[in-house]
């Protein structure tokens, strides 16, 4: 079965980008241009969650700390995206369980992604 994973950004080049290359080695990707209704939404077959951090109306910290609490994702790793300098910070005080410079090569997004999930199965 194949790990599913939900990329958050507003940035919709770079969300269609990272979905190509994410399907391209294997993983089920869905994709949302912010954050906005999560709670109505079904999240308990996402494995893992990418989060850009500046996002217009709801920042990806506030996310990571909603998916943190909610009981269906709380054990499910949030990875932090962002250009922001302070990156490390930030998501240490919202809980994610790890985050990605911007820019960032697909090395080391792979690298984090093989990290925080299981083996995949064919």
């Amino acid at each position: 079965m194949k790990n599913k994973i939900l990329v958050m950004d507003d940035d919709k080049d770079e969300l269609l980008l990272i979905r190509h290359l994410l399907r391209a080695r294997g993983y089920d990707v869905v994709i949302s241009e912010n954050g906005y209704g999560l709670g109505e939404k079904n999240l308990s077959n996402i494995d893992l969650f990418l989060v850009d951090i500046n996002m217009p109306g709801i920042l990806g910290t506030d996310v990571c700390q909603y998916l943190k609490k909610d009981r269906t994702t709380r054990d499910k790793p949030v990875i932090l995206i962002s250009a922001s300098p302070e990156l490390d910070v930030k998501a240490l005080t919202c809980g994610a369980d790890d985050y990605l410079l911007k820019p960032f090569s697909l090395t080391n997004l792979m690298r984090l992604l093989q990290f925080h999930l299981p083996a995949q199965k064919s």
